[in-house]
């Protein structure tokens, strides 16, 4: 069935100096030009883009060399001049004798034809100011007879536009996206014959997301099925077959692709989506008649997909902000994803945490087998990985909420904390990593899956968090003394290798930078170490000591080793007052001075806070 737009360009096309302009508006990525050249085929029209024309002069020599082409009829009108050569953009060889600019331009203005239909396009990207270029489209029209149509998203116009165009325009239609003809292209576009389909297959379900979004923008539903095509080389043959699981992973995929190429979500709304609608749905609850929650921008994206769950976790958070944040789409998290989901998981095969925690897509027995082992496994002490002991803790406080534990937050909080006294007393709680950000990998959520905490267990579960990074810093305490002797070792035979392993530095190890592990080296046996290395590793060593400690880092991750460096600069002055002669000069020349005046400034940032 034609279309408005087809309907009247199909009238326009037969008029004779009609004596207006039609402009064709809609938003960006509608397919405005797509349907006018749908509605007036090549032989019916000439079209121009305006896009970046800067001058009045491009414009006519724009539609003077598309009713005129150039291997044809333009060197033709060119022998009235002599001397002037005619190409695109046009360009005109001066001289004596030949023909000047402005009559070459007066020449190409009058070399018009109303034969076709004129077609403008990107009216709002030409350079021109308004009064130019709708003073050029009406010569077009008034002077010349012709017909021409505008295409143009006016909301990027002049505010003075709509007053104006009434004086050249009189029809305006607004085009909406035609998204079932669009489709269909765009899945011809597509080589891989198994993506497409697979596309085909589930255009309902990504129309449908398509349309909930409220996006005009065809080129966002090129995009998102093409992002789709990938997906699907990524899926696995039992995936494919799985038609419930598929639907619901493509209405996901396509709601949350849009979402994040509209900019209405970005890679911290997508961490913890599941935990958003929780939280905001609590203290919702929780409001008071003067103040409501304010909704995350996630919760806010939600509303609009009424029949799609954008917390589902077929992708996990990890998954998407790897997809749609950073454009890869691995295949082996793509599938570990899928298989966690209650549609492909085997309860008996899967951690009981990631079960239970999906028990709204699980069997009632299997909710409740996968509650029971975890209950056991906090008993037994079982679990030790600091991710999925934090989810352990987390659902221990959601069974109380919810009354599947009989007991109350703050006794959870105190159980969680003796879990973790116990495992640190046994050995089995992993030291914390080297690493500058060691706990990131288990920050807000573990395994893909955001923590299940709610405003009422928020602050007692982020206090069992800090507890147990301070466990873990304790776990690697207790390994200083195996790794002192080879710190040592370095400080005595290379200094240049020293300063390497306890500051950040390109290229070197910097094992220990993030680590306050000089405070487990005797302040006297270091000093006597660096006394006995070789002289030429002496700077090094305190150009270490001066990195270690530069900017805040003594009053931040550093303060457990203030005490030990006052020492240790005690122990150089000492040094100093009995040495003699030249050992006695080097010995000045390496004792950080500045750190002093550092140790000053964090014993008064200690007294301040104190007060």
């Amino acid at each position: 069935m034609p279309t408005h737009l087809e309907n009247y360009l199909a009238y326009y096309k037969t008029c004779e100096d009609p004596g207006y302009a039609v402009l064709v508006t809609g938003d960006w990525g509608t397919g405005k030009t797509f349907q006018v050249k749908k509605a007036l085929s090549e032989s019916e029209r000439y079209y121009v883009s305006l896009f970046g024309l800067k001058t009045s002069e491009e414009i006519y020599a724009a539609v003077f060399a598309e009713m005129f082409p150039i291997k044809a009829s333009v060197r033709n009108a060119a022998t009235a001049a002599e001397g002037v050569s005619f190409g695109f953009p046009l360009v005109a060889n001066f001289g004596a004798g030949k023909l000047i600019p402005s009559i070459a331009n007066a020449l190409i203005k009058k070399q018009v034809v109303n034969n076709r239909t004129l077609i403008f396009d990107d009216l709002e990207r030409c350079e021109l100011s308004l009064k130019e270029k709708l003073g050029i489209l009406n010569s077009y029209v008034e002077h010349y007879g012709c017909r021409v149509v505008v295409i143009a998203h006016d909301g990027k116009l002049e505010e003075d536009f709509k007053e104006a165009k009434e004086k050249v325009f009189g029809q305006t239609i607004r085009v909406e996206p035609q998204t079932d003809s669009a489709f269909a292209k765009f899945l011809d576009s597509l080589a891989d014959k198994g993506a497409c389909g697979f596309v085909k297959k589930y255009q309902q379900e990504i129309l449908a997301a398509f349309n909930a979004s409220q996006v005009k923008s065809l080129r966002v539903l090129r995009h998102v099925i093409n992002d789709l095509a990938r997906l699907y080389k990524e899926l696995d043959v039992l995936h494919l077959k799985h038609d419930e699981a598929m639907k619901e992973l493509v209405g996901l995929f396509i709601a949350l692709n849009i979402e994040v190429r509209e900019g209405n979500l970005v890679e911290s709304d997508l961490l913890e989506r599941r935990r958003a609608q929780i939280v905001y749905q609590m203290r919702n609850q929780a409001k008071t008649k003067e103040k409501e929650a304010k909704m995350p921008a996630f919760v806010e994206s939600a509303k609009r997909y009424s029949s799609i769950d954008l917390s589902n976790m077929l992708l996990n958070d990890s998954l998407i902000v790897d997809m749609f944040i950073n454009g890869r789409f691995d295949q082996r998290c793509i599938r570990e994803s899928l298989n966690s989901n209650p549609h492909f998981m085997k309860p008996s095969e899967s951690p009981a945490w990631k079960v239970f925690i999906q028990f709204n897509g699980m069997d009632d027995e299997d909710a409740e087998a996968a509650m029971q082992k975890l209950n056991e496994q906090f008993d037994r002490r079982e679990i030790f990985n600091p991710g999925e002991m934090l989810h352990l803790f987390a659902l221990r406080f959601m069974m109380a909420e919810n009354r599947l534990l009989t007991r109350k937050l703050i006794l959870i909080q105190g159980d969680c904390k003796k879990y973790i006294d116990d495992m640190l007393k046994s050995g089995k709680l992993p030291p914390r990593e080297l690493t500058y950000n060691w706990h990131d990998s288990f920050d807000g959520g573990y395994g893909g899956f955001a923590y299940w905490v709610t405003k009422a267990s928020e602050p007692l579960f982020v206090d069992v968090l800090s507890y147990l990074l301070r466990a873990m810093e304790q776990a690697l305490e207790t390994e200083f003394p195996k790794l002192i002797p080879e710190l040592l070792n370095i400080l005595e035979k290379d200094g240049e290798a020293f300063y390497g392993q306890i500051c950040f530095s390109n290229g070197r190890p910097n094992t220990y930078a993030a680590v306050p592990i000089l405070k487990a080296i005797a302040p006297s046996e270091f000093v006597d170490v660096w006394m006995r290395s070789h002289p030429k590793n002496w700077l090094q060593i305190r150009y270490a000591l001066q990195e270690r400690y530069s900017g805040r880092r003594l009053a931040e991750e550093m303060k457990e080793e203030a005490s030990w460096l006052r020492t240790v600069l005690k122990l150089l002055e000492a040094e100093s007052s009995k040495a003699r002669g030249i050992r006695k000069l080097r010995i000045n020349r390496i004792i950080p001075t500045d750190l002093k005046a550092r140790l000053d400034e964090f014993d008064k940032s200690i007294k301040h806070a104190k007060k």
